[in-house]
């Protein structure tokens, strides 16, 4: 009761109270009671509360920008639908480590939060009843900016082309993994021609990758990071130049300039590890 005075005296804008911390709906009521203008709240990783508890918060405080559930294990898919129809402002949502929640979520939040420009939704649940040629259904959403979905299994090829076409604005696309994924050569290569804004691609952790495809103009792109990244680079990848393969060596590795020059007008970054060595084959 003591926080909820605090709070309720300095008509916060802001809530945060996250890190493992104990909470209870009966917390979420009390300050819901209050209509705060809030336009932040950060619950990362708090445990004991349900969606009861969010929801009341929610109802009571629609003009949020700012929402971090991860680690709400109760959340469902079913939920996203309830709560995103609340959330018209919303710019940032962070839903990673919600088990049950799967890529419908991803696409009902986009398509109800008309501002959402970033999403994260790491190691979400696997299971959906939509295949992904059923998401194109929602249309084209340019709002969104960047798309956090590391650590998921359920990545493909054709999960990342539908991205591509559905996201066409986006900028910054993380797919990390330490987990083997399926082979999403194909899908990557698509972001990168459709997505003409992309400017930071994270891999870094997926098991392989095959660029063969990439034999065009990535305008923007100014960081690809494949660290701890087993890549297979091949004759014709960049513009028909022929290169060996990147040599991974404990974290660092070689790369050539060409990949620099013919692939990027402007600047590629290849993270991978500690140290990134441009050889020369000519100078950058």
């Amino acid at each position: 009761s003591s926080y909820v005075g605090v709070v309720e005296a300095l008509s916060l804008a802001l809530i945060k109270l996250r890190k493992s911390l104990i909470i209870t709906d009966e917390l979420l009521y009390s300050i819901a009671r209050e209509v705060l203008p809030l336009m932040r709240l950060d619950l990362q990783l708090c445990t004991n509360y349900s969606y009861n508890g969010i929801l009341c918060l929610l109802s009571n405080c629609q003009g949020i920008k700012y929402l971090d559930l991860q680690g709400a294990y109760f959340l469902e898919d079913e939920h996203v639908v309830e709560l995103s129809s609340l959330l018209r402002d919303l710019e940032f949502i962070n839903l990673s480590w919600c088990a049950k929640l799967t890529k419908s979520a991803l696409f009902t939040l986009t398509k109800n939060c008309p501002s959402l420009s970033e999403i994260k939704m790491e190691s979400i649940g696997s299971k959906s009843v939509h295949n992904s040629d059923s998401f194109v259904e929602f249309g084209v959403r340019p709002q969104l900016k960047s798309l956090y979905l590391g650590l998921n299994s359920w990545l493909s090829n054709e999960s990342i082309i539908m991205f591509a076409s559905v996201f066409p604005n986006l900028q910054l696309l993380d797919l990390w993994s330490f987990k083997p994924l399926n082979d999403i050569s194909e899908g990557i290569c698509e972001v990168l021609r459709k997505c003409s804004k992309i400017r930071h691609l994270k891999l870094n952790g997926c098991s392989r990758v095959n660029l063969l495809g990439l034999n065009f103009v990535v305008p923007n792109l100014e960081v690809l990071n494949l660290s701890d990244f087993l890549v297979e680079v091949v004759d014709g990848t960049f513009k028909d130049i022929s290169l060996p393969a990147i040599r991974m060596e404990s974290r660092t590795a070689t790369v050539y300039s060409e990949i620099v020059r013919s692939a990027v007008p402007l600047l590629l970054l290849l993270w991978l590890g500690f140290v990134v060595f441009l050889c020369s084959c000519g100078s950058v």
